[in-house]
């Protein structure tokens, strides 16, 4: 279903993250609804693509468990770059 996100028992306890990588899923989601920009990601985190972030959206509303703390609603002004 997602190929850029996995989820692995012996990887951050099984929660849902970029594959090849240890950021969760939530982190990405939660970081954009606090105001951080695509940009400010990718510069933060070199090793991830904007495809990357893009799935981690998507996976959120399709049933990817990221995580509880990633409540707020993305702002589609936050996915212009």
């Amino acid at each position: 279903m997602f190929s850029r996100i996995s989820i692995d028992p012996n990887v951050c306890h099984g929660q849902a993250c970029i594959k090849g990588t240890r950021i969760p899923v939530h982190q990405i989601v939660q970081m954009l609804a606090n105001g951080d920009t695509v940009d400010e990601l990718l510069e933060s985190y070199p090793t991830i693509k904007k495809d990357d972030i893009m799935e981690c959206l998507r996976g959120k509303g399709k049933g990817v468990r990221p995580g509880k703390r990633a409540r707020k609603t993305i702002n589609a002004k936050m996915l212009k770059n």
